[in-house]
Formats: structure tokens, sequence, C-alpha cells
């Protein structure tokens, strides 16, 4: 049963990925998110961030239908961590680059695709796992993966037609 939880929340997060770098969902409609004033963000999610991450001095918060949503950069690298209306940490996604990914998973995506290109990674955190998603591409196709410890699941597979 701990393993649906943890896929609900993935499926989430790969919608999130999907956005982009847009990071924040309301009601009925996607629009341009605007940053939370300081006495707008939840007191627990802003203690636990700072403690966690006390050396970030450049972060914008955001309100999404989750609760508040932090983006940052921290060692040259986009993140945002998201917090649940109670304040409680729920995940965190870093939007690292080809360089960034572990050997160790690159080389088990180039076993599995071999002669695939990276096009983005997004490295995300919930509690004690680590998941990646990963979209690769080769000519006119492009797949879209999810990396874990069990292995590599195809999310996505989409044939690229030529205009």
């Amino acid at each position: 049963m701990k393993n649906t939880s943890y896929i609900k929340k993935f499926l989430f997060i790969v919608f999130i990925c999907i956005l982009g770098y847009v990071g924040f969902i309301q009601a009925q409609d996607i629009s341009i998110a605007v940053p939370l004033r300081l006495n707008e963000i939840n007191i627990q999610a802003a203690r636990y961030f700072n403690k966690k991450c006390p050396e970030v001095t450049e972060q914008t918060w955001y309100n999404t239908s989750i609760g508040n949503q932090v983006v940052y950069k921290e060692n040259g690298i986009t993140r945002q961590t998201l917090f649940n209306q109670r304040g409680e940490y729920e995940y965190t996604i870093n939007f690292i680059g080809a360089k960034e990914l572990p050997q160790s998973i690159w080389n088990r995506i180039n076993e599995s695709f071999p002669g695939f290109a990276l096009q983005s990674v997004s490295e995300v955190q919930i509690a004690e796992k680590l998941l990646y998603f990963v979209t690769i591409i080769q000519k006119n196709a492009q797949k879209s993966l999810t990396i874990s410890d069990e292995g590599i699941q195809l999310s996505a597979n989409i044939i690229l037609t030529a205009r």
C-alpha cells in the first residue's frame, strides 16, 4: 500500500514536470503565479526550509492547490520544494542537466535504450525515495522514463513526425 502512495505522488510530480518550470496550479486554470509575501507563507514550511537550506538567500514562494512551494537555486541547480497545507514537506524537484545525472542511472538508460540522447532530467526526492523523470530522444522517437531503484518504467512513447 505504501507504493500506491508513492505512485500517486509521483504521477502528480510528473504532471508538474510536464508543465515545466511554472510550478503552480490554481483551481481550474493555469496562469502566472504571483510570489507570496512573507506573511502569506506557512510558518512551518518556512521554518523547515530555512533549517534544511540555511545558505539559500534567494527564494520565491508560491501558493499551489497542494500548499506552498518554494523555488530557489542551490549549487547552480534550480529546485522546487513543495509543502502541504499543514506546512509538512512533500517533495523536492531538482532540474538537473545531463552532466549531473549519476553515471549508474545513465548506464541503465543506455542499456535499455541504446542510441538515445538525453533531452531533459528531473530528480525527484519524495521522503527517502529518489526518482528520476527522464526524457530521451532518437531521430523520430521520444520516450519519457521514470527511473527508481525498482527499475525503469516507460511513461510515454511519442513518435515524432516531420512537418
